[in-house]
């Protein structure tokens, strides 16, 4: 499972307090003709408490309080009570997630859908937590469940399609990637076009795959999965020298980077070396494979298999 990082981030989706409030519905009004909230709206009260967990920038900030200058709080104060200590719980199973500790997520989630089982944050935190424990179909409960109860929540459908992908579905993820696409106020792009291009490839369509991943990296060269995504494509289909220009790619933005370099992990590296390595014996380049090979001989994850390759090279 590749690891969420600050520049290499992967490609399943983690939701954002914020990202409720702008798909919550519209309120409704009260018998005395007051204003009486639901549960998007309800949700205004702890986004901005969670916000800074979430890294929410500034001008979000200014959106969120211009929101809630427009609330009246009417009749919903006792449902606001409620929803503040479900939001809560949100918040912790959002964190735990974020530090890849699903297990204590779920104990937090389950307990907001034993309560409130329209809940689609929860619903899809839930579904991300089985995700990370490898359970797809329990991951594809939940994530159908947080669709059905707000269908405009785009991480949710992003987070489905990687599922639907892991369980060979490829046709309706591709669906639910391009109507994420269009979801211009979805800030996860990047993600979507990614999940786009292994839709592509799960189809059979590799051409088209490794064609989208290159614009990608073209407008975010910084976006480092693209390029571990192209080369084990690339290497899958015995495409070899797109196999070594996304893997140099990798070296030259990712862990050469003064920024991003520190926190690509070894072993990614090294299993780009271990391709390149492979891809450079395919060629004909012996002395490149033989030098992409040695430095991934070093990584535990790689050692057996890069050590078995070099022993098969020529002297």
């Amino acid at each position: 499972m590749v690891p969420n990082l600050p520049a290499l981030g992967y490609q399943r989706s983690m939701y954002t307090p914020a990202e409720s409030v702008r798909s919550g519905t519209r309120p409704t009004h009260c018998g005395d003709g007051r204003v009486c909230l639901r549960s998007g709206e309800q949700l205004f009260i702890t986004t901005i408490r969670s916000l800074a967990v979430a890294g929410v920038g500034t001008w979000r900030w200014m959106v969120l309080i211009a929101l809630g200058l427009q609330i009246s709080w009417g009749c919903a104060a006792s449902s606001v009570n409620a929803t503040r200590a479900h939001q809560a719980m949100v918040d912790i199973g959002h964190q735990e997630l974020k530090e890849r500790r699903p297990v204590e997520a779920l104990k937090h989630l389950e307990q907001v859908l034993a309560e409130d089982s329209s809940n689609s944050a929860a619903h899809e935190l839930t579904g991300l937590a089985y995700l990370q424990l490898g359970r797809m179909n329990r991951a594809q409960v939940h994530l159908e469940a947080a669709i059905q109860h707000n269908d405009k929540n785009s991480n949710a459908k992003n987070t489905l399609a990687v599922v639907l992908l892991e369980l060979k579905q490829c046709d309706r993820a591709l669906g639910l990637l391009r109507e994420v696409a269009e979801d211009v106020y979805y800030v996860k792009q990047d993600y979507v076009q990614h999940n786009l291009a292994q839709s592509e490839a799960c189809l059979g369509n590799v051409g088209e795959a490794l064609s989208r991943l290159d614009k990608l990296t073209r407008t975010s060269p910084r976006f480092c999965l693209a390029y571990l995504t192209m080369s084990e494509i690339a290497s899958k289909t015995g495409r070899h020298e797109e196999t070594v220009e996304a893997c140099e790619s990798f070296r030259d933005y990712c862990v050469r980077d003064e920024e991003v370099g520190a926190s690509v992990p070894s072993g990614l590296k090294a299993t780009c070396d271990l391709r390149k390595g492979r891809a450079y014996v395919a060629i004909g380049d012996i002395e490149s494979a033989r030098t992409a090979l040695s430095r991934c001989s070093l990584a535990e994850v790689t050692k057996k298999a890069c050590r078995e390759a070099l022993q098969r090279l020529p002297p």
